[in-house]
């Protein structure tokens, strides 16, 4: 969510100290959750479905080293 919202954020700070109204903001509607367990597994909510497990692990990792490379 941070990285969505930091943006959003900032320019509702710039217009409050400006003394003008914040932007508006819509969540997200959907989005993949996933969280990791510490044991080499993760669990994984998207549209209605869970799964558990190392291939769950594999593929936040996957998603995470993604991010991340953006900022190298």
């Amino acid at each position: 969510y941070a990285v969505r919202q930091a943006p959003i954020l900032w320019q509702g700070l710039r217009a409050a100290l400006r003394g003008e109204a914040p932007p508006g903001y819509r969540p997200q509607e959907g989005f993949l959750s996933i969280l990791n367990l510490g044991d080499g597994r993760a669990l994984m909510h998207w549209k209605g479905w869970v799964l558990e497990g190392s291939a769950v692990f594999r593929l936040k990792d996957w998603i995470d080293r993604q991010f991340l490379a953006k900022y190298r």
